[in-house]
This record gives structure tokens, C-alpha cells and sequence, in this order.
């Protein structure tokens, strides 16, 4: 369903490589429905806010998803990219619900927590950038 990771531009730290799990958890909806500006990533996937520029966007890489959710549709790339405030909403919904799967021991010890939980915790900065 989706690329292996996908980089995200961030400040000084480089490039972000989300894993396809934390990816996942975000909940990408299916192509049906969805218009053409969401789909070329012009607007953002969820709300529809837009046109996106590279400062009010968070890309989320080239995906590959089947048109519809019968099994037998065709596969169809396309480039999703969100606005910063539906990235921190689901991230942080993401990592408050313990869904990467819950409760991540990784996450809740004094380590820097798991390669989802990083990511995530990623993804909430990002959305609240400027």
C-alpha cells in the first residue's frame, strides 16, 4: 500500500524517514472519493485546505494504493501531502492512543522510545513549524 519510508524535510536534524507503520497509523483514506487536487497533493488530504505550498505542506511520499477497496482495482500512484495542523492532529492521536501497537514499552521507558514513536513525535514538531 505504501512506499517503505518517506523523507520529510525537517530544521537542522535532515531528512525524516517515516516508517510505512507510523505512516499507517495515520490513516491514509483510500483514493475513492477523494479530488484530484488531494490526490496531486495541491490540497490537504484530510481537510482539503489549499493549495499547499512547501511551507504549509508535509509531503508524505509517492504512494501506491488501489483505486477503490474492491481487491481487483488497479493500483494507482499518487502524492499526498497534508497541512501542518492534520499532521499534529493525527500524529499526536497516533501516539496518544498507543497504537504503534500499545503500549509500546520502547516508547514508555527513559530510551529515546521506538523507530514509530520517533517518528510520530517527528511528525507533531513538524505540524507545529512555521
Amino acid at each position: 500500500m505504501t512506499n517503505r519510508t518517506v523523507p520529510i524535510p525537517g530544521p537542522a536534524e535532515g531528512l525524516l524517514e517515516i516508517p510505512a507503520a507510523a505512516l499507517a497509523l495515520l490513516s491514509l483514506p483510500v483514493l475513492d472519493g477523494l479530488r484530484d487536487g488531494q490526490v496531486r497533493g495541491r490540497h490537504c488530504l484530510w481537510c482539503r485546505s489549499g493549495p499547499l505550498t512547501s511551507e504549509t505542506a508535509v509531503d508524505l511520499g509517492e504512494q501506491m494504493s488501489p483505486l477503490t477497496d474492491d481487491s481487483d482495482s488497479s493500483r494507482m500512484r499518487w502524492y499526498p501531502r497534508a497541512c501542518r495542523r492534520c499532521i499534529r492532529t493525527r500524529a499526536y492521536r497516533a501516539l496518544l492512543d498507543h497504537v504503534h501497537p500499545g503500549p509500546c514499552e520502547e516508547c514508555q521507558g527513559s530510551a529515546p522510545g521506538c523507530e514509530i514513536g520517533r517518528a510520530l513525535n517527528r511528525l507533531v514538531r513538524e505540524g507545529r513549524r512555521r
